[in-house]
């Protein structure tokens, strides 16, 4: 399986599925490999397990990516408040 590159993240060759958020599916959101397929029709269950052996086999790398995309996340949060939020009030 060849892994395209964008923003030096490993995708699905071919999509832009992240091969992160694939273990993200399986590890962390308890999704079976079936359930990743049906949440992506248009990647085959091959190339979800192979997603799956790239992620274990690059752990340490996956969770660092993992880590910090949170920490953006949290930075956005901070930057650009809900606007539902502000509502609400």
């Amino acid at each position: 399986m060849k892994y395209a590159r964008m923003e030096d993240t490993k995708r699905i060759k071919g999509t832009r599925i992240r091969i992160v958020d694939i273990g993200i599916e399986f590890e962390y959101l308890g999704m079976s490999p079936d359930e990743v397929v049906r949440a992506h029709p248009h990647i085959s269950l091959a190339q979800v397990h192979e997603a799956l052996a790239y992620f274990y086999k690059h752990i340490k790398d996956m969770r660092e990516k993992i880590r910090k995309d949170e920490s953006y996340i949290e930075k956005l949060k901070q930057k650009y408040q809900s606007k539902i939020a502000v509502i609400a009030q």
